[in-house]
């Protein structure tokens, strides 16, 4: 007599996991019921503190970390050419800030018109950004 057909074995479900709000409650600090009171997400550096949050949204805080050393010539040089370029953007009509903002619209370009007219302050790349007005039918070159 043969024995009987035995069933594969299955293999038990495992329980879903509870579903966590929004803001977590697992913070490794007091400073959370300020937080969840003001109800706002902080990150990034605020007093002396550096704070991000986890993929699995707890909200992490460190001391703040000053740099080992000064600025270098380049740095400093570098941070000057973009508070130059920023100026300038400042100093535009409101026209030609919506120009470079139609221009990378139209372009569909992944930025808006601010990063666009950085990126020809700081490159001073006159054919992109002519190529670009013949494309989009816009003035944005001077």
């Amino acid at each position: 007599m043969p024995p009987p057909p035995t069933q594969p074995l299955k293999k038990p479900k495992r329980p879903k996991r509870p579903k966590r709000p929004a803001y977590s409650q697992d913070f490794p600090t007091a400073h959370h019921a300020t937080f969840n009171y003001l109800g706002f997400v902080a990150w990034g550096d605020i007093a002396n503190l550096t704070m991000y949050r986890t993929r699995r949204n707890k909200l992490v805080l460190f001391p703040k970390t000053r740099p080992a050393k000064p600025p270098s010539d380049l740095q400093l040089q570098q941070r000057a050419q973009f508070t130059s370029a920023k100026d300038d953007w400042l100093a535009l009509a409101p026209a030609e800030r919506k120009q470079w903002a139609t221009a990378a619209a139209r372009a569909s370009l992944c930025c808006t018109g601010y990063n666009l007219f950085l990126f020809w302050k700081l490159t001073a790349d006159d054919s992109a950004i002519q190529t670009l007005e013949r494309q989009t039918r816009t003035t944005l070159l001077p």
